[in-house]
């Protein structure tokens, strides 16, 4: 919704959006060949996938809008301008998640790979992918009528209230740090009326009896 009133074009936000839905499906299909099994710390990457694409098809279709030419002239300036950051920053993303490999936890182990594969197939379908989209549906740039009212206001905010809101949070945030403590106990992930945390409080509670009466026994 918002790439249509930005850019005044639903061929312009199918443009972006396909790449980022196909490689979205190209991951968990690729995923599903080494295991069946997901969990919601690996399923939650699908919401950076689809943010990363967004930022992928709007830096290329400014781009792509800016340039003058051809339409083949026009995707080569735009591939050749952004394409270079979008293999970098892809690049550097994957390989940070890939480290996350190391963990001994398997949630942690399966974000790695979803995260990691998933920002390389983005960065392939983006390359690739959104060229034969635009070359199919050819897009066109209607600029929304108040976007410039819209823009004025927000930098008019920015410079009254953002600005100095920003500086307060960062005066005042280094006294909050401290507070902050590593939490191991992953039970208080859970909603307090979890199936899954009772079942673990259950099973606990059965190992717990079991201990105690094999030391009665003894």
């Amino acid at each position: 919704v918002f790439l249509i009133m930005y850019r005044g074009s639903i061929r312009t936000s199918l443009c972006v959006m396909t790449p980022t839905l196909f490689a979205l499906v190209l991951t968990f299909g690729v995923y599903s060949l080494f295991t069946r099994s997901v969990d919601l710390v690996a399923a939650s990457a699908a919401a950076m996938l689809i943010g990363l694409g967004d930022d992928f098809g709007i830096h290329l279709m400014a781009h792509y809008f800016e340039a003058e030419g051809s339409l083949a002239q026009k995707m080569v300036l735009a591939l050749r301008h952004t394409g270079r950051a979008i293999v970098t920053s892809a690049l550097t993303m994957a390989a940070a998640f890939f480290s996350i490999l190391v963990t001994g936890m398997k949630s942690f182990y399966l974000l790695g790979i979803v995260a990691g594969v998933g920002i390389l197939l983005t960065m392939l379908c983006f390359l690739f992918l959104f060229p034969l989209m635009v070359h199919w549906l050819k897009p066109v740039h209607r600029p929304w009528s108040g976007r410039t009212k819209v823009r004025d206001f927000l930098y008019q905010f920015s410079a009254k209230i953002v600005w100095p809101l920003v500086l307060i949070i960062l005066v005042c945030l280094p006294f909050y740090v401290n507070r902050l403590r590593f939490e191991t106990d992953f039970k208080v992930f859970f909603p307090p009326h979890s199936r899954v945390l009772q079942d673990m409080r259950a099973l606990e509670r059965q190992q717990f009896s079991a201990s105690g009466d094999g030391l009665v026994l003894q």
